[in-house]
């Protein structure tokens, strides 16, 4: 039986087994050092037996901590209070910049529960890029049937009466007085 707390930026690992059942995370096991809200020694771990594999922890610091389940809301723990936790879960030593460790067990792959907004923000997201790809496929379509072919070119260009017609209509914008409209 085993259980692992990783830090939140992927960093360092704390490893709870029957060898070593017991740790402290405090502000050495820190990434930035720099929060003074985190003593030495913050939060006792101890690794629980029976049934499913849990830790069980203590706030020992000055400052509270935040738990953060793997359903449900964030919880806050102060000095003296305790709590477990299980694999998913997280907690984080510092209110100020919260950075949340969590709990994994290393002999099994977790599935990650997907957030339904996620899954219904990617869903949006695809029946967007099917519609534009589908007006896309629509407006070639279209640009295709307007091309004209060569052989239509050359039908058309023996039209003398047409173009004569069209000769007729052309207007010079250079004659015309923008200020009277007239020619």
């Amino acid at each position: 039986m085993e259980l692992e707390l990783e830090a939140g930026g992927g960093g360092r690992v704390v490893s709870l087994s029957s060898e070593s059942p017991e740790a402290d995370l405090g502000s050495g096991d820190l990434a930035p050092p720099a929060d003074r809200t985190v003593s030495r020694r913050h939060v006792s771990l101890r690794l629980v037996g029976g049934g499913e594999p849990r830790v069980a922890f203590e706030v020992v610091g000055r400052n509270p901590v935040v738990f953060r389940p793997a359903v449900g809301e964030d919880k806050v723990y102060r000095r003296g209070e305790a709590g477990e936790l299980r694999a998913g879960d997280g907690l984080s030593l510092s209110l100020k910049a919260p950075s949340f460790w969590t709990v994994r067990r290393p002999d099994l792959k977790v599935e990650v529960e997907v957030d339904t907004a996620v899954l219904d923000a990617v869903a949006r997201r695809e029946k967007r890029t099917r519609e534009r790809k589908e007006k896309e496929r629509e407006r070639r379509a279209v640009e295709e049937a307007m091309e004209v072919t060569e052989e239509e070119m050359e039908a058309g260009a023996g039209d003398e009466e047409l173009d004569e017609e069209l000769e007729d209509l052309k207007i010079d914008l250079e004659n015309v007085d923008p200020v009277q409209g007239e020619l």
